[in-house]
């Protein structure tokens, strides 16, 4: 019976040890499979990052490129303005000389001619109110217009 019993204490024992190299190498492969699970997530995670930080890279050269636009078309628009304005200041010079040329020679026309001239004058003046008032329309909106933009602009 005791060889029995020393036999069964070593079967148990080598079951045991057994059981526990088979254990141990299972929460190694487990640990293996969680490592290479970690390691994917890790990467995944890189990944991302990067793909989002090209994406915000791409953004903002999108929008550096719709300000360098919208600065170059500003500067056109403002020369073409200045422009306009230089040859209206041009025509206004010339209308300012014609009437004073005009005023000086009243005196040698005839009153059919000055009725005509004061008729001409007064057509003349009601198209500068109407203008007037367009261009003060136009100010009007355009005004209101920048303050909406002011409003609305992301701070």
């Amino acid at each position: 019976m005791k060889a029995y019993a020393i036999t069964a204490a070593a079967a148990l024992a080598l079951g045991l040890a057994g059981g526990h190299w088979l254990t141990s190498k299972a929460k190694a492969e487990q640990m293996q499979r969680y490592e290479a699970r970690i390691a994917q997530i890790n990467a995944d995670h890189a990944q991302a990052v990067a793909k989002a930080n090209q994406a915000a890279l791409n953004q903002t050269k999108q929008w550096e490129k719709d300000r360098a636009d919208a600065q170059e078309n500003h500067a056109q628009t403002i020369a073409k303005l200045q422009a306009d304005i230089a040859g209206s200041r041009r025509a206004a010079d010339r209308l300012r000389d014609t009437i004073a040329t005009q005023r000086l020679q009243l005196s040698q026309l005839s009153e059919q001619a000055v009725r005509s001239y004061a008729d001409a004058a007064s057509v003349v003046f009601a198209q500068c109110g109407t203008e007037y008032q367009r261009m003060a329309a136009v100010a009007d909106q355009c005004i209101a217009d920048l303050g909406l933009m002011r409003e609305a602009w992301p701070r």
